[in-house]
């Protein structure tokens, strides 16, 4: 990751902001566009599925063991929520350094703050374990999937923040961007550090190291190159959205069962 600022950027907003559309359907509307608001955890105290089971669904994903049991927030959400909660920040390296907390290993390497746990990692399985129970026999394997399943969330988080940092740019001036249009879109240093990520908080020095990152030359070499695989997809990588395989095949076979139950009864 760079460590110092690319001096040919602009870092400081312009003392006269001109807004200049890229495109005439992303000019300015009336007003501005609605933006959800923070997500907050389920307060554990009044969170009544902590008896629910998960079982394990290959290799990276849970079912539910009674699917009647279905909890009004989905493991997947609960899990990214907790992973938020815990972002350690800025991380000591093993072998020397600092750097960004980019990766679920990166967890690792953060103490925990309260001393309870070993490190962050252990803090973010330990959390999600409040909320869930594991299938009986299957625990293991069920940490495995927990792990697997929070180093790609912890992934997608950082990506998902820097297009969430240009879709809120272009909100605050009243103009609405496609999911698709804030990922193809890069922006300079100064645009980006107006709006930093939830989870990263008033963590200052860690944002600033995130905007040097995907201001550099070689995130903009890899965003060209991710441009030009989506292009070539054809269509979207997937459908699901946060929902898993196995959850969406676990409704569809709930919907199969009430249904067929219906038509007996009629």
């Amino acid at each position: 990751m760079p460590q110092e600022l690319d001096p040919t950027l602009v870092w400081s907003p312009p003392v006269e902001e001109v807004y200049v559309a890229a495109e005439e359907r992303l000019e300015p509307r009336d007003k501005k566009p609605y933006r959800r608001g923070i997500t907050k955890l389920p307060k554990l105290k009044t969170w009544a599925f902590r008896d629910v089971v998960l079982v394990p669904a290959g290799k990276s994903m849970f079912k539910y063991g009674d699917p009647r049991r279905k909890p009004t927030r989905e493991y997947p959400n609960i899990l990214g929520g907790i992973i938020r909660k815990h972002f350690p920040g800025i991380v000591n390296l093993p072998t020397g350094g600092r750097d960004v907390a980019w990766t679920w290993k990166h967890y690792s390497y953060a103490e925990d703050p309260s001393g309870k746990y070993e490190n962050m990692q252990e803090r973010v399985v330990r959390h999600f374990w409040k909320y869930f129970k594991r299938a009986e026999g299957k625990e293991i394997a069920c940490d495995v999937i927990l792990h697997e399943l929070c180093r790609v969330r912890v992934t997608g988080m950082h990506y998902e923040a820097r297009v969430q940092c240009v879709r809120d740019w272009h909100a605050e001036r009243k103009v609405w961007m496609s999911k698709a249009d804030c990922r193809d879109t890069l922006m300079a240093p100064w645009q980006y550090l107006q709006h930093p990520p939830q989870y990263v908080g008033e963590d200052r020095a860690c944002f600033l190291a995130m905007v040097i990152w995907w201001t550099s030359r070689e995130y903009a070499r890899k965003h060209e190159e991710g441009k030009q695989k989506r292009s070539e997809m054809g269509g979207g990588s997937h459908v699901l959205g946060s929902k898993n395989l196995a959850l969406t095949l676990q409704d569809e076979v709930s919907k199969w069962f009430l249904h067929s139950f219906v038509l007996c009864y009629c």
